[in-house]
């Protein structure tokens, strides 16, 4: 079942209110929905936020951001720094890419 774009609307109004409060998962979460109602520049401000807050999640898709220049600029040293912390955090997809690109 996909969610329709008035229900996701909403999502992002009742999100909105924990991330004035920079509850990191909820900006994560906003970030997702963002996208889903194509507003990339800003789902992509949101993740940084959460991945600033140490949402390890966040922080791997920063870096796949600034890898591939999707709401933020492209920009491969940001990327591989939040691509390593990430990692260091634990999170296993980046911990994998880290030890297969150094």
């Amino acid at each position: 079942m996909e969610v329709q774009p008035p229900i996701l609307e909403e999502a992002v109004k009742w999100l909105s209110l924990p991330c004035l409060q920079d509850n990191a998962r909820a900006q994560y979460q906003l970030r997702v929905c963002l996208c889903h109602i194509g507003n990339v520049e800003n789902a992509a401000r949101r993740w940084l936020r959460a991945a600033e807050g140490g949402y390890v999640r966040a922080m791997y898709n920063v870096s796949q951001c600034y890898e591939h220049g999707e709401g933020l600029v492209q920009c491969d040293s940001r990327a591989r720094k939040w691509m390593k912390l990430a990692a260091d955090c634990g999170h296993s997809k980046a911990q994998h890419y880290v030890l297969y690109h150094q």
